[in-house]
C-alpha cells in the first residue's frame, strides 16, 4: 500500500490529530443526519482502544451559509454514536485548546471549535504553503501523528487536508482506506462494468463517461435523470418550453454527449421510452409526438426493466443519482426497478451521493447488499474521472518521506 494506514503506525498513548468529515445537513439549525458522524467512529474507538489522546478537528458548512455554525451539536451527536464522551472545546488554536490538548489523559477525545472560522482553512495552497499556517504551526508541535479519516473532503487542497502532512507522520483512517479501497475496485474492475447515470447533474456524468470509456474501463453506460432528457436533444425530440430553457444551460455536456454517441455508440445506451404527465397521470411514451408538450420526468418501464437486465450481467456496477423526478411518486418506478436491480446485483457494487441513498431510504433498499454506499460526493466523482485527490496524494508523499 502506497499510504499508511492507522495499523501501520506505532499510535499507542501518543496525542494524535484526527480529520474528520462529520459536515451534515441541518434543518432549522439542527442536525439532520447522522450518516457521516456514525462514519468517523470506527476510527475513533481505534484511537481510543490504543489509549491515544485524540484531537478531532472538522468543518460544518460554508462561511455566510446558514449552516456554518458550531460543532457542540457534533461533539453531542459523536458521543451518542460512539458510546463515550467526546469532548467540546469552543476553541481552536487559541490558549484554551492548547491548554486542554496538553493536559489530556490517555483514551480521551476532544472535538475542536469549526476549523472553517478560521479563514486561512479553506485557502487552495500546497501542503508546503499550508504547513506555514497558523493552525498547523499551532497544534502540531502538540501532536505525534496526523490521522486524515474524511476522504470526502480530500479533493480539496484545504489546510487541514494537506498541511499536516508536511509536519507529523500521517496515516489514513479506517473510513478513508475503505473509501480509497472501494471506489479503486472501479477503475480497475472485474469486467463487464456498468455505469448507470442519472440525477441532475450532467457536468459530472459526461466527465465521468468521457473518462470511463476513453480509458476503456466502461463496457455500458445506461443514462437517467437529466442525461435522459440530454439524449432525447440528440436524438431530435422536441422538449417542453422548460426542459429547452434548461439545455441552453447543459450546452457543453450535451454537446460532449454528442461526440461521445458517435465514438461509442455501443457502449451507451439511453431510454426507449419515456414517462409524461397526462391530465394528471402517469403515460409511459415511446414517441415525441406522444409528449404532448410536456417535461419528460422519469425513463419508461420498458427502459428500466431493459437497464436492469444489463446491471444483472454486470461485474464492477457504478450507480449514481435517481432516473427520475422520485420527488412525485408518479415518476419513481423507473429509479425503484433499477435499484431493485442493482441491489440483487451479483457484483461489486457502488454507489454514492444524497439523492441517491434518498432513494434508497425511500424503496427500502437494503444497504448492507451493496458492496459500498459512498458518503464523499465531489471525491468520489473526481477519482472516477481520472483526477488525483489532494488529502490522498499528501499521505503518499508523506509516507515516502518516513519511509526513506
Amino acid at each position: 500500500m502506497d499510504y499508511y494506514t492507522v495499523e501501520d503506525l506505532p499510535l499507542e498513548e501518543k496525542t494524535v490529530i484526527l480529520r474528520v468529515d462529520i459536515n451534515t445537513p441541518l434543518e432549522n439549525g439542527r442536525i439532520e443526519s447522522t450518516e457521516r458522524i456514525e462514519a468517523s467512529v470506527d476510527t475513533i474507538k481505534y484511537l481510543k482502544s490504543k489509549n491515544c489522546k485524540t484531537v478531532i478537528i472538522a468543518h460544518q458548512g460554508r462561511p455566510g451559509g446558514e449552516d456554518f455554525i458550531s460543532m457542540e451539536q457534533h461533539a453531542q451527536k459523536l458521543s451518542e454514536a460512539c458510546g463515550f464522551n467526546v469532548e467540546f472545546i469552543d476553541d481552536t488554536i487559541g490558549k484554551y485548546a492548547r491548554e486542554r490538548i496538553k493536559i489530556m489523559k490517555k483514551g480521551e477525545v476532544i472535538l475542536l471549535q469549526n476549523i472553517r472560522f478560521l479563514a486561512e482553512e479553506t485557502l487552495d495552497l500546497t501542503p508546503e504553503e499550508h504547513a506555514k499556517s497558523i493552525l498547523v504551526k499551532t497544534l502540531s508541535p502538540l501532536a505525534q501523528f496526523f490521522v486524515n479519516d474524511a476522504y470526502s473532503a480530500s479533493h480539496r487542497n484545504h489546510c487541514s487536508i494537506t498541511g499536516f502532512t508536511q509536519t507529523l507522520q500521517s496515516c489514513a483512517g479506517i473510513q478513508m482506506r475503505k473509501e480509497i479501497e472501494s471506489n479503486s475496485k472501479i477503475h480497475g474492475g472485474v469486467k463487464p462494468v456498468v455505469y448507470v447515470l442519472g440525477g441532475a447533474k450532467p457536468e459530472d456524468d459526461v466527465k465521468l463517461m468521457k473518462y470511463a470509456l476513453e480509458n476503456d474501463i466502461v463496457n455500458a453506460v445506461l443514462l437517467g435523470g437529466v442525461m435522459a432528457v440530454l439524449y432525447a436533444k440528440t436524438k431530435g425530440w422536441s422538449l417542453s418550453e422548460k426542459e429547452e430553457e434548461e439545455v441552453k444551460k447543459w450546452e457543453k455536456p450535451l454537446e460532449t454527449l454528442k461526440q461521445l454517441l458517435q465514438k461509442y455508440p455501443e457502449l451507451i445506451a439511453g431510454p426507449i421510452d419515456y414517462a409524461v404527465k397526462i391530465n394528471g397521470k402517469r403515460v409511459d411514451v415511446k414517441k415525441n409526438s406522444e409528449t404532448q408538450g410536456n417535461p419528460l420526468e422519469d425513463i419508461g418501464v420498458e427502459t428500466a426493466k431493459k437497464y436492469a437486465e444489463i446491471i444483472q450481467l454486470g461485474k464492477t456496477i457504478y450507480l449514481k443519482g435517481p432516473m427520475g423526478r422520485i420527488e412525485d411518486e408518479n415518476f419513481r418506478i423507473g429509479t425503484e426497478i433499477v435499484l431493485k436491480s442493482f441491489e440483487n446485483a451479483k457484483a461489486f457494487t457502488l454507489t454514492g451521493g444524497g439523492h441517491i441513498i434518498e432513494a434508497m431510504d425511500l424503496f427500502k433498499i437494503n444497504k448492507s447488499k451493496i458492496s459500498h454506499v459512498s458518503l464523499a460526493g465531489g471525491a468520489l466523482l473526481d477519482f472516477l474521472s481520472g483526477e488525483k485527490l489532494p488529502g490522498v496524494e499528501a499521505l503518499k508523499e508523506n509516507k515516502k518521506r518516513f519511509s526513506k
